[in-house]
């Protein structure tokens, strides 16, 4: 066998039937983690800070939404129930009025054989 290689080995290798090239890291020396944590620790801090910030936001942004949604589905089921009472009602009383109109004439003032008109629900 050949040597080891020493530090990062990087292969590119092309992965047949999908023709993307995938990076794979045969070997990784433990100093080298050490090495870019003391190098760059505070940054790696701060982006790992901003990533949980945002995560947190988008999950109280989400939990908001879905109570939004919740409030707004059941808003709509009452508005469309009291909508539907309003136009039957509506329509109720659109044919007492044409009831009474087709009795109606200008010598006839007395409505005595004409339905009552219908009581709100």
């Amino acid at each position: 066998m050949g040597a080891q290689p020493s530090g990062w080995a990087l292969f590119l290798t092309r992965k047949r039937g999908h023709n993307m090239d995938l990076m794979l890291f045969s070997q990784v020396d433990p100093l080298i983690w050490t090495n870019l944590l003391s190098q760059y620790g505070p940054l790696i801090g701060v982006v790992l800070f901003f990533i949980w910030r945002d995560w947190k936001r988008e999950d109280k942004l989400s939990e908001r939404i879905n109570s939004l949604e919740d409030y707004q589905k059941e808003t709509l089921a009452e508005l469309v129930s009291q909508s539907t009472v309003a136009l039957t009602h509506s329509a109720d009383c659109m044919k007492w009025v044409g009831a009474v109109m087709s009795k109606v004439c200008d010598r006839c003032p007395e409505l005595d054989g004409c339905p009552k008109p219908p009581e709100n629900k």
